[in-house]
């Protein structure tokens, strides 16, 4: 009888362990699942905050068109539209080296050889000139503060 009873006891603990293992692998592939699909969750945050708020072409960020009174929005859909630059491209693609004009000959060079500093990155036009007037405002009042001393 203890042959028997201790037999048992061995089954019963190896059906207990084996369960008990069966949730812990569950556990860990479950674990395993929810981690990956909050990387995702993350990586598509990220990725959606980028394109609300940095420009795909210059890198600029949002803010520093708010800063100086200048719309972010027109700014990636006009200034720097991405789909203008692709239509460029591929403008360049197919167009005849002997029939393109010297700036397109320049870029058509760059992109051949991988090079993108022809892009304006970190560059926008419309910043610049808008931190110049600023300057020039504030040179203007530091005169006139000056004056009045």
């Amino acid at each position: 009888c203890f042959f028997f009873s201790s037999r048992r006891r061995h089954t019963r603990c190896s059906g207990v362990s084996w369960a008990r293992r069966c949730v812990q692998e569950t556990d860990i592939i479950f674990g395993v699942i929810i981690d990956t699909f909050a990387d995702l969750r993350d990586r598509n945050t990220k990725i959606e905050f980028d394109s609300e708020n940095v420009c795909f072409i210059c890198d600029l960020k949002k803010w520093d068109f708010l800063k100086n009174g200048l719309s972010f929005k027109e700014h990636t859909t006009k200034k720097h539209n991405l789909w203008n630059y692709v239509y460029y491209i591929a403008h360049l693609k197919n167009t005849h080296p002997k029939e393109m004009s010297g700036i397109e000959s320049y870029v058509h060079k760059k992109l051949a050889n991988g090079d993108l500093t022809w892009l304006p990155i970190q560059k926008s036009l419309s910043l610049e000139e808008r931190k110049a007037i600023k300057q020039d405002n504030a040179e203007d009042v530091l005169d006139l503060s000056l004056i009045h001393i």
